[in-house]
């Protein structure tokens, strides 16, 4: 790990639903941040959407 990188700890459920994502090359739909730092893991966050 290099010196200025964070390790962020995920929960199992949550890293099985990111491991899917990853694997079915989805995006994962979440307001929850932990998801963030995950290499591979394409997200979107519904707040950062306009409303039309």
């Amino acid at each position: 790990m290099r010196k200025n990188q964070t390790r962020q700890k995920i929960n199992t459920p949550g890293a099985i639903i990111a491991a899917t994502a990853i694997e079915h090359n989805l995006t994962l739909i979440t307001s929850d941040r932990d998801f963030d730092n995950i290499k591979g893991l394409s997200i979107l966050h519904p707040e950062s959407l306009s409303m039309l």
